[in-house]
């Protein structure tokens, strides 16, 4: 036990970092981007047809985000409803139409390889193997690359030219996947403010009308009917409270002289 190499010590307490626990393995950026490439952001399932993207540029299997809004499932703090999605559409590569037709099945077409470059750009035909930068277009939902903007110009879609187009990043760099989700969250809350706003000056011009047409709104007019000061006439009383022709019924006769009320 001198440790002059004439004993091998097999106790784990004598092994050199026997007190560290396990190591844990970085992910390279690499295959961190071909995962998310292949991934629905929502469940870490492999992403499968129909393929939607949400405003900050995260892919999901459309399915799933179907079920999990059925069920009423919290997706990310800037998702309200299936408005918040976009559903894309993507050109996929000939060689790779056995591996789509697979994952449009609902089936698992294999290891993370068969998923990539599983789309293509239609006008630069680079594809989308974690490496070469995507985006879309939020009208229309065609996706192309960043290559093929630059050479058909960002005013409109490079695909259908459809004008006024709202280009967003696939798949961003996650240094500044943050602060998307925060302006995006911002924008969400912003544009609640917004609707509220308008409804609350909606409601105010509809009293406003009401006011300058001597109208009152029908559950104050049956609250104040119902309360008759002491010493009233009840009928002159709820006349007051009363629409013009409220109550009244137009009558009619027929050959016959019976006479009818018209409702």
């Amino acid at each position: 036990m001198g440790g002059d190499g004439g004993v091998c010590a097999n106790n784990r307490r004598f092994l050199p970092q026997s007190h560290m626990g396990e190591v844990k393995v970085e992910k390279s950026r690499n295959t961190v981007d071909k995962e998310r490439w292949t991934t629905c952001q929502y469940s870490k399932e492999p992403l499968k047809p129909p393929v939607m993207a949400d405003d900050v540029g995260l892919l999901y299997s459309g399915e799933r985000v179907m079920t999990a809004l059925s069920q009423r499932e919290h997706i990310a703090p800037y998702i309200k409803g299936l408005k918040d999605f976009t559903k894309l559409e993507l050109q996929v590569c000939k060689d790779k139409m056995d591996v789509y037709n697979v994952l449009k099945r609902g089936d698992d077409a294999g290891s993370i390889e068969d998923y990539l470059s599983l789309y293509e750009c239609p006008i630069t035909q680079l594809t989308t193997n974690g490496q070469n930068k995507f985006c879309f277009s939020r009208e229309c939902g065609h996706v192309f690359s960043q290559r093929a903007l630059l050479q058909m110009g960002g005013e409109h879609c490079p695909v259908c030219n459809k004008e006024g187009a709202t280009v967003i990043d696939l798949v961003p760099d996650l240094n500044v996947v943050d602060e998307l989700v925060e302006a995006a969250v911002k924008k969400k809350q912003e544009q609640a403010a917004e609707k509220k706003s308008k409804k609350e000056d909606k409601g105010e011009k509809k009293k406003k009308r009401e006011r300058e047409k001597g109208d009152v709104p029908q559950g104050k007019r049956k609250a104040a009917a119902a309360a008759v000061p002491e010493g009233a006439n009840p009928d002159v009383w709820n006349s007051i409270f009363k629409k013009e022709g409220q109550g009244q019924k137009e009558t009619f006769c027929n050959r016959g002289g019976m006479t009818g009320a018209l409702k």
